[in-house]
């Protein structure tokens, strides 16, 4: 909910988060590897749905 706050306020509307409920075992993997410290997975996840910024 926290994420789609900040995207509202940065103009970009809310997140679509079908691309992880698509793959979400791949999803829930990236949570636990966050868990251990390994951020990589969930960063390129956040990425895959957050829409580019022009600028």
């Amino acid at each position: 909910m926290l994420a789609d706050v900040m995207a509202v306020q940065a103009g970009l509307g809310p997140l679509d988060y079908s691309l992880w409920e698509s793959h979400r075992s791949h999803y829930i993997q990236a949570i636990q590897q966050g868990l251990m410290g390994d951020y990589q997975s969930m960063r390129t996840w956040v990425e895959r749905i957050v829409p580019e910024i022009e600028g």
